[in-house]
C-alpha cells in the first residue's frame, strides 16, 4: 500500500477523495429535475440507505464533511427558485428549512433502513417541498 501512497495522510485523502466521489456520482443529474431539491432529498435518503458506512462517514462522523451535500443542495434550490420565480432570500429559506428534514431522514435511515422505502421517501419530500 506505502509503494502508492507516501504515508497514512495521502491514504485518508485517497479514501476521503473516493467517498466523496461515490456521493457526487450518486448526485449526477440532480438539477436536471423540474423538483430538483425533492430529487435531491431522495437521492440523499437513497445513499444514507444503500451506502451507509460512506454516509456516516462524510455526514455523521468526527470529520465530517456536509460542504459537498450542501452545495448540491443549493444548487438544486438555485433551480428551483427560478422555476417557481423565486428570490434568492425566499431560496435561501427555503433551504434553511428543507435543509434539516433531508439530512434528519437520511441519518435515520443510516440506522433503520427498513423504516424508511422509497415510495414513502417520496411522498414525504412532494409534501414538504409543496410547502
Amino acid at each position: 500500500m506505502f509503494t502508492m501512497f507516501k504515508d497514512m495522510n495521502e491514504v485518508m485523502d485517497a479514501i476521503w477523495n473516493a467517498a466523496e466521489q461515490s456521493f457526487i456520482d450518486h448526485m449526477e443529474g440532480v438539477t436536471d429535475y423540474f423538483l430538483a431539491f425533492k430529487e435531491f432529498g431522495m437521492r440523499l435518503v437513497s445513499f444514507a440507505k444503500h451506502e451507509s458506512n460512506i454516509f456516516q462517514m462524510l455526514f455523521l462522523g468526527k470529520r465530517a464533511r456536509p460542504e459537498i451535500a450542501e452545495k448540491i443542495a443549493r444548487e438544486c434550490l438555485t433551480h428551483a427558485g427560478q422555476g417557481y420565480g423565486l428570490t434568492d432570500d425566499q431560496a435561501d429559506l427555503l433551504f434553511r428549512q428543507m435543509w434539516p428534514v433531508a439530512c434528519g431522514i437520511a441519518a435515520l435511515c443510516v440506522k433503520h433502513p427498513e423504516d424508511f422505502s422509497d415510495e414513502s421517501s417520496a411522498v414525504h419530500f412532494h409534501i414538504t417541498s409543496a410547502v
